[in-house]
């Protein structure tokens, strides 16, 4: 039988489950829609998790598991703090895990899982600094300083998304009002364009049946509708404008956007390059900024690798 690595990454909507081998390769992975695994019941969710990783890794060692949690995570107690979308409170899920499963188990947030992914296998190899963005239903960042990914005090380091826009009136899922991801964000770049078509009849985004999503807005920019590109010239430039006081703060090598808007590519980066151009204009020679290359594979090899560190401690 081979020894193998287990990661998984909780969501809300379905919770995937990745196989490594020794060097972190993914063998294959597979997704479960989390209601099926009890998402709402903590307990009842670490056994049916637990009974899915055996079956999934049928005739297979597991040596470790790591897990990725959409919260607020304490990495060194394994335990999920608070997970306001899974409804989850003080869950001691990676003693629960490990005591079914009786190998190491790690668990981390999900962004900065994800952080982890890409600086070990995709855009941010080779760089001790790394600024890592998620942008899809909200946004998150993942820092790495000097090789040291970050939590903060209170493992609350990162949540960007939630520093306030001057000028921005819409309400943010948190309650607060105007919020980055309120902009920042695919629900974000969906209410931009719903508002772009009340005011530009020329748009081709009028010809869009349904609720206009952020990959209409990119089909739209793709075909070169004038309309289209400046709702991602507004969205990178204020992203930017965030991003700035970060760049002046830690100095970073690299900025990593990835989540769905990702796919975005240029017309996401084109703005906010130009932007730091101006805003940071001693910093932006050697800052490199890049669409994240593993996808949602990052956060399977970013707590892959965790669970294999635990097997050295």
């Amino acid at each position: 039988m081979d020894q193998v690595i287990i990661g998984v990454d909780i969501g809300g909507t379905n919770t995937v489950i990745g196989m490594f081998d020794d060097d972190l390769s993914l063998i294959k992975k597979t997704s479960v829609p989390s209601k099926e695994l009890s998402i709402k019941n903590p307990e009842q969710f670490i056994q049916s998790l637990a009974l899915e990783i055996n079956r999934f890794a049928a005739h297979q060692t597991i040596i470790s598991v790591g897990v990725a949690v959409p919260g607020k995570v304490d990495g060194g107690l394994g335990i999920v703090e608070l997970a306001t979308n899974l409804s989850w409170e003080n869950v001691e899920l990676a003693k629960g895990l490990s005591d079914i499963l009786q190998v190491p188990v790690r668990i981390e947030h999900d962004v900065r899982s994800y952080t982890i992914g890409e600086a070990m296998k995709g855009a941010g190899v080779g760089y001790d600094n790394i600024v890592c963005l998620t942008i899809g239903t909200g946004m998150a960042v993942g820092t790495i300083v000097n090789g040291q990914l970050i939590a903060g005090s209170d493992f609350l380091a990162g949540e960007l998304g939630h520093d306030t826009v001057p000028g921005i009136s819409n309400e943010c899922a948190c309650g607060k009002i105007g919020c980055l991801e309120t902009v920042v964000s695919a629900p974000g770049i969906s209410r931009l364009a719903a508002e772009k078509v009340s005011s530009n009849k020329g748009t081709l985004l009028r010809l869009v049946e349904g609720k206009i999503t952020a990959l209409d807005v990119y089909e739209a920019s793709e075909k070169g509708d004038a309309a289209a590109k400046e709702i991602f010239d507004y969205v990178g430039n204020t992203l930017a404008q965030k991003l700035a006081t970060v760049v002046y703060l830690l100095n970073p090598e690299v900025i990593i956007i990835g989540g769905g808007v990702a796919a975005a590519g240029d017309f996401l980066l084109n703005p906010i390059r130009k932007t730091l151009e101006v805003e940071c204009p001693f910093y932006i020679a050697d800052l490199n900024i890049k669409i994240g290359q593993l996808g949602d594979s990052a956060g399977l090899i970013g707590v892959a690798h965790l669970a294999k560190e635990s097997i050295k401690l």
